[in-house]
């Protein structure tokens, strides 16, 4: 970064690690509330966090003041409040519970494995040169998209579905495996959008927001059901992209015969 790229005032530095700062204090308090059984409460601050990672980042580039000391500082918080608030989350939620006593060990490496490939997905991050992969895309799901697919699936469950036996027998499942899943997913060398060049969706402004206004609509009214669903929109985006890309490819391939 040059001079007449760097920012007027240099306070304004601290402004993108304060929106790190929430970030940190968002999933360090998701953790205490739910070690005081709050689950919905613990689940949702997870969202909030969720946000505030997508702010600071985006307000350091606006700002002009990003630099290696935001990104580590991004880093570190973030494998706090999206590595090991979420494991903790699901292994006191699930896996603690006194009728799942059997699955308590499994339910320890399967959390531990989700936070260890978070960090590995950070570290990854963090060295990754620009070249190797577009500014349009993320490689392997990014661990905010994780926790909060993943606390948005205990949030759906404490809220609806809880109460119901047969439910309950159905989730003891997938639980596991979404741990699974998504650990697979940061690790993996899957491409997903960055969002960080959408600037052509206000090419036709009146269309965002139109669509602004109805998701923070049922976002109020359902916020449980939209983020949920935000979710697993992304989650499964970045396999499902990939499947059509390799499709792409194998015809081409078969053109060219």
């Amino acid at each position: 970064m040059d001079n007449t790229q760097k920012p007027k005032y240099k306070s304004l530095y601290i402004l993108p690690s304060l929106f790190t700062l929430a970030n940190m204090g968002f999933g360090y308090y998701a953790i205490t509330a739910a070690l005081d059984g709050k689950w919905i409460i613990a689940s949702a601050v997870i969202t909030i966090s969720v946000l505030m990672d997508g702010m600071d980042g985006r307000i350091a580039r606006y700002t002009k003041t990003t630099s290696e000391f935001g990104m580590n500082f991004d880093s570190l918080v973030d494998a706090i409040s999206f590595g090991v608030a979420p494991a903790i989350i699901i292994y006191a939620y699930w896996f603690n519970k006194p009728e799942y006593k059997e699955y308590r060990t499994i339910g320890w490496i399967l959390s531990f494995i989700f936070v260890a490939a978070g960090a590995l997905r950070l570290a990854r991050f963090n060295v990754q040169s620009k070249s190797d992969l577009p500014n349009t895309n993320f490689m392997g799901l990014p661990i905010p998209g994780a926790a909060g697919f993943l606390c948005t699936l205990i949030w759906i469950y404490e809220k609806f579905l809880v109460t119901e036996p047969e439910y309950q027998r159905i989730f003891v499942k997938i639980f596991p495996i979404t741990l699974i899943i998504l650990s697979y997913l940061m690790i993996s060398r899957i491409k997903y959008y960055s969002f960080k060049k959408a600037h052509y969706l206000f090419k036709k402004p009146i269309f965002v927001v139109i669509f602004l206004a109805v998701l923070i609509f049922y976002l109020v009214k359902y916020p449980s059901i939209v983020l949920f669903g935000i979710g697993f929109i992304y989650v499964f985006s970045g396999p499902v992209r990939t499947i059509f890309s390799l499709s792409k490819l194998s015809e081409k391939k078969n053109f060219n015969k």
